[in-house]
């Protein structure tokens, strides 16, 4: 077993597992880098675990809640690896590909229920006109300038309309759409639980430990992305 990750982690049957957990690696693992970027500062896992929590209570504020969905339309890049880790552990994330069409956009905006959507502030997106389109409130990201991956998030407060703080293994931490290839294509939802437990498969066939350091070169509007490349590399303790 890759050493760094508990033996609780990796045991079937977990049912209390979450993305946010995956990334508590011991305060002595608190300095060590989790995201690097070109021209960028690396960001450590503590500075990454702070971003996180500070997301999920800004969002809350904003009236939105454990199982709200938000989609979120970035560029890849860190902004877009830490939009994902925020808004999963909080809430369920729907991360869509920033080159569909404003047709496409309204269908799968429409067909997940998203609550809001979250895209980079002051682009002219496609995106943005479908969500105007469905009504739906948009929140306005920025990013910071330094480490890679750090973000300010600006909108509008609604209602609060569901559990603030962060979600638990049974909650649905990913929505993605099917391919479409045959069909309509259907939205497939991942919990905590699905999503850690690949996690731990992937580690366990590469065999990866906290001295890995991942490439990440799919999108992460694809599963292969997120479960493939980003959760594996830092449930390992290694650095994306």
């Amino acid at each position: 077993m890759p050493s760094g990750i508990p033996e609780v982690a990796v045991m079937p049957g977990i049912n209390s597992a979450s993305i946010f957990h995956l990334l508590d690696h011991g305060p002595e693992a608190d300095g060590s880098i989790a995201i690097e970027a070109p021209g960028r500062a690396p960001l450590t896992y503590g500075k990454l675990r702070e971003h996180i929590t500070h997301t999920i209570d800004v969002l809350n504020g904003m009236g939105y809640g454990r199982n709200d969905r938000i989609a979120v339309v970035l560029p890849g890049g860190p902004e877009m690896v830490v939009a994902f880790l925020a808004v999963a552990s909080g809430f369920s994330c729907v991360p869509l590909n920033p080159g569909l069409l404003r047709a496409e956009f309204e269908q799968c905006l429409a067909d997940t229920r998203a609550r809001a959507l979250i895209a980079l502030a002051g682009e002219p997106l496609p995106a943005l006109e479908a969500a105007r389109a469905l009504g739906m409130p948009i929140i306005e990201l920025s990013p910071v300038t330094g480490e890679a991956g750090p973000f300010e998030l600006s909108g509008a407060s609604h209602p609060a309309s569901g559990t603030p703080g962060l979600a638990g293994g049974d909650d649905v931490a990913l929505l993605l759409p099917t391919s479409g290839t045959t069909a309509h294509p259907k939205i497939v939802p991942l919990t905590h639980n699905n999503l850690c437990y690949s996690s731990f498969c992937t580690i366990r066939m590469l065999r990866l430990d906290a001295r890995d350091r991942c490439l990440c070169m799919i999108p992460l509007f694809h599963t292969q992305g997120i479960i493939g490349a980003v959760l594996p590399a830092l449930t390992a303790g290694g650095c994306v």
